[in-house]
This record gives C-alpha cells, sequence and structure tokens, in this order.
C-alpha cells in the first residue's frame, strides 16, 4: 500500500484541504501503520508543546554574543583574504598570458632592442625635461624665486595651522556621528 501523501499529511503543520482531510480519515481507518504515526505524532507534537521552556545559562548571551562577534571577524578576515587571492591569481595569470604573448609573437632579438629603445628614449625626455627647466629656472629672477617660495611656505604653514586647529578641537569634542 502506498503511504507516501498520508504520511506527509500527518506530519505537515499547514492546514489540509477538506478533500484531503477526507481522504486522510479514511486512510486512517482502514492502515493500522499510518493510524501508528499518527498517534506517535500526535503524542510527540503534545509533548513538544507541554514542554517547560528552560531558562538560558548564566552568561549564555554574553557568551553567545562574543563569540559572534569573533565568528565575524574571522569571516571578515577570510573575505578579505579570499578577494586578495583572487585578484592575485587573475592578476598573475593576466601577466602570464600578456608575457606568453608576448614571447609567442616576438624574437628575443627584438625585445631587447625594443626595451632598450624604450629605457634610452625615456632617459632623453628626463634630460630633456632637466634642461628646460634649469633653462626657465635661469630666466627668471632671483627675488621672484625667493618671493615664491615664500608663499608656498607660507600656505604650508597657514594648512599645518589648519590641520593643527582641527585635530585640537575633534579630539576634545570628539567627532559627531548620526
Amino acid at each position: 500500500m502506498n503511504h507516501q501523501p498520508f504520511n506527509e499529511w500527518i506530519y505537515q503543520d499547514a492546514p489540509l484541504t477538506e478533500q484531503d482531510e477526507q481522504e486522510l480519515k479514511a486512510h486512517l481507518k482502514t492502515c493500522p501503520v499510518c493510524q501508528d504515526n499518527d498517534k506517535a505524532w500526535q503524542d510527540v507534537n503534545g509533548m513538544l508543546k507541554s514542554a517547560p521552556m528552560m531558562p538560558a545559562a548564566p552568561g549564555f548571551v554574553n557568551r553567545w554574543q562574543a563569540s559572534l562577534a569573533d565568528r565575524r571577524q574571522k569571516e571578515l578576515r577570510r573575505q578579505v583574504w579570499m578577494g586578495f587571492l583572487i585578484l592575485s591569481g587573475a592578476f598573475l595569470l593576466t601577466l602570464a598570458l600578456i608575457i606568453l604573448f608576448i614571447v609567442l609573437n616576438h624574437s628575443p632579438v627584438s625585445l631587447f632592442t625594443q626595451v632598450f629603445e624604450s629605457l634610452t628614449g625615456a632617459w632623453l625626455v628626463f634630460l630633456e625635461a632637466k634642461a628646460s627647466i634649469t633653462h626657465w629656472l635661469q630666466t627668471i629672477p632671483p627675488l621672484l624665486i625667493g618671493a615664491g617660495l615664500l608663499v608656498f611656505a607660507s600656505w604650508c604653514t597657514v594648512l599645518v595651522l589648519a590641520w593643527n586647529l582641527v585635530f585640537r578641537i575633534s579630539s576634545r569634542k570628539g567627532i559627531p556621528t548620526k
């Protein structure tokens, strides 16, 4: 005999439709196995509902909250490390693929010459920038350079004083939170 829908109906807490309830009652009249299951479930359900609520052990809530905070912190650390490892792995894989692509599509001699040309080009740009800056500094009168340095030093002093004032105020009053 198939007991499948009747066992589910016996153990579920949701109310049955009228038709399902009639079918279950008719089946329970003829099936001793389902009768035993129904009686056992009613007994267990009655015991569960009539059992007294046990109080938590002293300090349970504090221990639970402390362990919860600790578990959350460990989970956050684990997620940060996983993110870091995934990003690092993706970076290394991308770098390896780029290097593989370059090595497979260029000869070592052409790679060496391109790197050498890039380095010497960067050095030449640095030398040209240095010469240009030197030329401009030589054409500016020394008094103007001194005045510019004085203005720069004044602004730095104002910024340091403002930072110091903000730091002192916030350390005395605290930073307001919403």
